[in-house]
């Protein structure tokens, strides 16, 4: 445990071998009230060919409990074609009471796509273009606990490559 900015405590630990895992303890910050936050870091570059078929990101995943309602925060970058694009996903183990997300894929600046689902597991942000970066924003109810983790696909199935790179993160932060 090592002493983070603004005095908080921060714990890291092994998420499989391929990431980083890091848990504020409870209380509030000056944004305002919440119970926890967890971080996960990609450490390793996810790459998919001719497949439109989610898989998760490595790294991406993260731990969460039952009856606990999170906001969701993700940021993916990466490349696609525009013959392959991309589209992304909270999938997982735990399953949802409600979610709801908001996934915006990006080349530099321009928006290629932006969609809301209220499923989880459901894909957003789907555009066959080109993208530099997707931004996933949200709130969930946990109704089993298990694990959240980020997912990719191509949008189109093609030879060229759609990935995910090193760097690219997941937060969520517990609200209840």
């Amino acid at each position: 445990m090592s002493q983070g900015s603004g005095g908080f405590n921060v714990q890291t630990q092994a998420i499989s071998g391929s990431g980083f895992e890091a848990t504020l303890p409870g209380g509030s910050n000056s944004t305002g009230n919440y119970i926890s936050n967890t971080a996960a870091l990609s450490t390793a570059v996810v790459s998919r060919t001719s497949s439109t078929t989610l898989t998760n990101i490595t790294g991406l995943s993260v731990n969460v409990i039952a009856g606990a309602t999170y906001i969701i925060q993700a940021r993916i970058v990466g490349t696609s074609t525009t013959n392959s694009g991309a589209k992304f996903a909270i999938g997982g183990t735990a399953t949802a009471t409600s979610i709801s997300y908001t996934g915006t894929n990006y080349n530099g600046t321009t928006t290629n796509a932006a969609t809301t689902t209220t499923t989880l597991g459901n894909a957003v942000g789907a555009s066959t273009a080109v993208y530099t970066h997707t931004l996933i924003f949200g709130a969930i109810v946990v109704n089993a606990g298990g694990t959240l983790t980020v997912q990719i696909a191509q949008n189109a199935s093609h030879a060229d490559a759609t990935t995910a790179a090193i760097n690219s993160t997941f937060d969520l932060i517990r609200v209840s």
